[in-house]
């Protein structure tokens, strides 16, 4: 039974096709009059395709002049400027002495253009080869378009050194996290499908794969549901205030309560969820809370469980402090930047010395430059 406010949400959408309207176009890449701040961020660079915007108003419609229109539906098909399609299928990913026909587990990790010192801090902590291989598992790093030549260019130089970017069509700000992220599930269902399970990560997390791996295997024997699992908020509402960085009229979500939704930082899904998620992203309108959006009403739309997972950690800086050393059971922590990633790695290796002996560990204090939010 799907809550008020979805039925809210969709009945827009079905105010919409009744109309001959779409809740969907494809912006020009000129100046465009009458469109809010976050409308405009999501027109991508002149030298790509277009980008979606979702204009979920109605009365906004005679205003703008779209030169072309989408089919009626919310969807955003995402064009690589950047893509690997092998890491899932040939083990690129992986040591070369230990490679798989497809991995048990895919993380794909939504990253900002500029966040170079994260990547290559992740390149040797938890996503570093010798653990992939270990434990089975892939890594790739999802970003748009950062609209400077100098920032793309350093990017095309990362691509080709590590072979472990996807890049797509959007315009790479706050704003987009849900074309960030349907990009990122439309990647998985086209170039990783077989994979058992799916993360979304950020890049400022830190995850022990000997404990995450605990908790796969605990799911495992209900792999084939489409399910998330991840830190669950429910009877959460919209905020209204316009000076709020999660400001939502009225006109776009009229319902007082959200679906339950996941913590954005990151989620476990079951493959069947991921493609019925990307799939949901096809028919509903843009929403630009990304994890409201795609763990929320598009989840409750389609039929995907999302369940509560205890051992994925929020707030890490403040639990850390007040428990000490016993936050180092959690599987995956939000560190909020670098500089808590570095210390948390560091207190992981000393206190699990067996997972990484023999390992030449990175100087955590000195190397990696926080790159800023």
């Amino acid at each position: 039974m799907r809550s008020q406010a979805l039925k809210s949400f969709l009945a827009i959408v079905i105010t919409f096709t009744a109309s001959a309207f779409t809740a969907v176009f494809i912006l020009s890449p000129g100046t465009i009059p009458n469109l809010s701040v976050s409308q405009r961020f999501l027109r991508s660079h002149i030298s790509v395709p277009a980008a979606i915007s979702a204009i979920l108003n109605p009365t906004n419609l005679p205003s703008i002049a779209p030169t072309t229109l989408s089919s009626l539906n919310g969807s955003y098909q995402p064009v690589y400027l950047i893509n690997e399609p092998a890491i899932c299928s040939t083990g690129l990913n992986s040591t070369s002495h230990n490679t798989f026909s497809s991995p048990f587990l895919l993380i794909y990790i939504h990253t900002k253009p500029s966040h170079f010192h994260r990547r290559a801090f992740l390149r040797h902590t938890w996503a570093d080869p010798y653990f992939k291989a270990r434990f089975n598992y892939s890594t790739v790093f999802i970003l748009g378009d950062p609209q400077n030549v100098t920032v793309q260019q350093k990017i095309l130089n990362e691509s080709q050194t590590f072979h472990d970017i996807v890049q797509a069509d959007f315009r790479d700000v706050y704003e987009n996290l849900t074309l960030k992220e349907i990009s990122g599930l439309h990647w998985t269902t086209s170039y990783c499908s077989h994979t058992t399970f799916v993360i979304k990560a950020d890049d400022d997390l830190i995850i022990k794969p000997w404990f995450l791996f605990e908790i796969l295997q605990k799911y495992s024997n209900v792999s084939s549901k489409p399910s998330i699992y991840c830190r669950k908020w429910e009877k959460q509402g919209p905020h209204r205030n316009k000076q709020s960085k999660w400001y939502v009229p009225y006109s776009v979500f009229p319902g007082k309560v959200y679906p339950p939704f996941c913590s954005g930082p990151s989620r476990i899904m079951t493959k069947s969820a991921v493609q019925l998620l990307f799939n949901g992203t096809q028919k509903l309108p843009f929403f630009w809370l990304e994890d409201v959006f795609v763990t929320g009403i598009v989840a409750e739309y389609m039929g995907v469980e999302r369940y509560n997972e205890p051992l994925f950690l929020e707030d890490v800086v403040a639990r850390f402090n007040a428990i000490g050393s016993d936050n180092l059971k959690v599987a995956v922590a939000h560190s909020y930047g670098l500089s808590n990633q570095r210390r948390l790695w560091k207190a992981v290796t000393e206190k699990f010395p067996g997972y990484f002996t023999g390992r030449n560990l990175t100087s955590f204090d000195d190397g990696f430059l926080d790159d800023g939010e």
